[in-house]
């Protein structure tokens, strides 16, 4: 269908504009010409379009092989256009005439033309029926085929699509590696948001279902009250659309759903207005589970949601528009929630649900592996090798060199193969002194070789070269951290906050240093605001209460509270196989609560595992813990 919808609108486009819908043949590029690349689209703000596919390239693409340009059809304007325009090496902004814009791409005689999406701007489709560059490519920023004979290939993600994905498009399918895309999260900081806030209880489950409506099937409607008549205290939540009808239609369609479970949707279900970043930020930040769209899967709002470490659950379907989930999760090496069948589905969400433990563990696997999402050069790599051989260009060898040696390096360090990756960082030295990337690269293969002080050569080296970026300065805190360098952590935690004051795990950090240096106050207002940016962060309220027990700032209902998510958090870290940290949280839990049975009999095991007997026969067991042991 998609495929004689889009021959017929190039048939009638080039009825109308002959003059533009003639091929153009691809030009011999001298041997130091650059390839002209542009990129057209309206959604050059901060719009999912420009976060996802084109900032990443823009930014990252070897300026030495490529020349940029941009062609804005909309009128609309802020910081992240500034940025964009900054990034081009040409960028105009309408909106202009259909004859204006074809007038001017032509005139600049690019070798490829990049749509980063069709179907969401007419303006972008019409430009799309036109022959305006030898190599036309789309994206799937608007995830499906463009079903266009004027376009040649569809860019698109590895981990996204099913094997037989080419049968999907009518362009020549590119498979890039990963997700395709250079994603950086945007810095913003969440307004303080609570559950009671919407509407939810502190003690009822928040799904987050935050696409937007149109994107819902009717036959997945079921899947929120079969979820529902499992978990009594739960509230999925929505966001409207900016058409009430279609609010209301899906609202019909809920109530429907509900109705055949005996249940009332409006007992379960809750409508937020239309968000802007910083209130949709603060609501993402105390969900307890992102509940993934069946049909259509989330991107955009999934890859932000990392940022707050909320527990996903997917089902991806047959076309790529319904595996977004699944790319991302694969990505971070999580599968526990990727679900085969729409009853997995709903069975890992009432898992979620109900197990705070388990939350708590998949909560700690985003944590620790989210960062495989971001800043990925190997796509940029592959996406500068597609361009180059759809020219039939060959690499300008130096710089060709470097980026091809780095993106080895960042592949083998993946893999844990740290001599490789040391090898070949080192090759990228030998080739551009101070590469930065080269010598963070170094600095975290030496500490994870124990060779600390080597480690803090390198990240001290890569400071110098990039004293705005965010993971060096971090990293350096955390080494120095590790080495009891308490002064030098708190500077370098305080350079990465001046450069990201939304980053809820730098807080966290910096408070506990703080700490360790008896700076009580300060590392309280850290850990506060830590939670203001994240509310539902266990470990910044757990350091948050351990702090206010030491300054005798705890009531003992509160220290009840607190020893409890000591032993939560010690669950959590024992499951991952953390022993060491599971046993500290074990004892805070028990300075707490000297009389919590639980956290004995988890100490205990542990103590137990390690073969630490001596331990075990010391420990001061309340009167329920010897009861249960007499009882083995």
């Amino acid at each position: 269908l998609q495929q004689i919808y889009g021959e017929m609108l190039v048939n009638i486009m080039s009825n109308s504009y002959p003059q533009w819908s003639q091929d153009i043949p691809l030009p011999n590029l001298r041997g130091n010409e650059k390839i002209r690349i542009g990129f057209v689209s309206r959604f050059f703000y901060n719009h999912s379009v420009w976060k996802i596919p084109m900032k990443g390239w823009v930014e990252n693409l070897n300026r030495s092989e490529f020349e940029l340009f941009g062609y804005h059809t909309n009128y609309k304007r802020d910081e992240e256009t500034d940025k964009a325009a900054k990034a081009f090496d040409k960028f105009i902004q309408g909106p202009l005439p259909l004859e204006k814009w074809a007038d001017i791409i032509q005139q600049d005689k690019l070798h490829v033309l990049i749509f980063p999406e069709f179907g969401m701007d007419p303006a972008t489709v019409q430009l799309g029926c036109l022959k305006l560059a030898p190599i036309q490519v789309v994206f799937g920023g608007h995830p499906e085929t463009s079903g266009l004979p004027t376009i040649d290939y569809h860019l698109s993600s590895d981990l996204m699509e099913p094997e037989n994905a080419q049968e999907h498009y009518t362009e020549k399918l590119v498979r890039l590696p990963n997700l395709a895309v250079h994603y950086t999260l945007l810095p913003v900081e969440p307004k303080p948001t609570s559950k009671k806030d919407i509407g939810i209880a502190e003690d009822e489950i928040m799904f987050w279902s935050c696409q937007s409506l149109f994107k819902y099937l009717p036959q997945h409607d079921d899947v929120f009250p079969r979820i529902a008549q499992d978990l009594d205290k739960c509230k999925f939540v929505f966001i409207q659309h900016e058409s009430e009808d279609v609010t209301e239609v899906f609202r019909q369609r809920l109530n429907h759903a509900f109705e055949q479970f005996g249940l009332n949707y409006q007992d379960y279900c809750i409508f937020l207005p239309r968000l802007n970043s910083s209130t949709f930020a603060g609501v993402t930040a105390i969900a307890d589970v992102f509940l993934d769209n069946i049909g259509w899967s989330g991107n955009n709002t999934a890859m932000e949601s990392t940022n707050f470490n909320v527990p996903i659950v997917t089902y991806p379907q047959e076309m790529m528009r319904g595996r977004h989930l699944l790319g991302i999760l694969k990505m971070m090496g999580i599968e526990e929630t990727i679900a085969s069948t729409k009853e997995e589905y709903v069975q890992i969400a009432v898992r979620l649900g109900r197990d705070a433990e388990y939350r708590q563990y998949i909560s700690e696997l985003i944590a620790k592996n989210k960062h495989k999402l971001y800043n990925d050069l190997e796509t940029i790599r592959a996406l500068e090798e597609f361009l180059l051989n759809a020219v039939g260009k060959p690499r300008n060898s130096a710089m060709g060199n470097v980026a091809e040696t780095l993106r080895l390096a960042i592949q083998a360090h993946r893999k844990n193969h740290l001599a490789q990756a040391e090898s070949a960082y080192c090759q990228v030295l030998s080739m551009q002194p101070n590469h930065p990337d080269a010598l963070y690269g170094l600095g975290m293969v030496a500490q994870q070789q124990g060779e600390l002080k080597e480690a803090e050569k390198f990240l001290d080296a890569a400071a110098q070269v990039q004293p705005d970026s965010v993971k060096v300065w971090f990293t350096l805190g955390n080494l120095h951290q590790l080495q009891g360098q308490l002064p030098a952590a708190e500077e370098a935690y305080k350079k990465a906050i001046a450069l990201r004051p939304d980053a809820v795990s730098i807080y966290n950090n910096l408070g506990y240093t703080l700490q360790q240096q008896g700076k009580w106050e300060e590392a309280i207002n850290c850990y506060q605001k830590a939670l203001e940016l994240q509310p539902n962060c266990l470990e910044a309220e757990v350091n948050l209460g351990n702090a206010l027990y030491t300054q005798n700032q705890l009531s003992p209902d509160k220290q009840v509270y607190y020893a409890e998510l000591n032993h939560q958090l010690g669950l959590g870290r024992k499951k991952a196989g953390d022993l060491k940290t599971a046993e500290i949280y074990f004892q805070k839990a028990l300075k707490l609560n000297p009389n919590y049975g639980e956290a004995y009999t988890s100490l205990e095991e542990i103590y137990e595992s390690q073969q630490k007997f001596k331990e075990v026969e010391a420990a001061d067991r309340p009167k329920e813990v010897l009861m249960a042991r007499e009882s083995r």
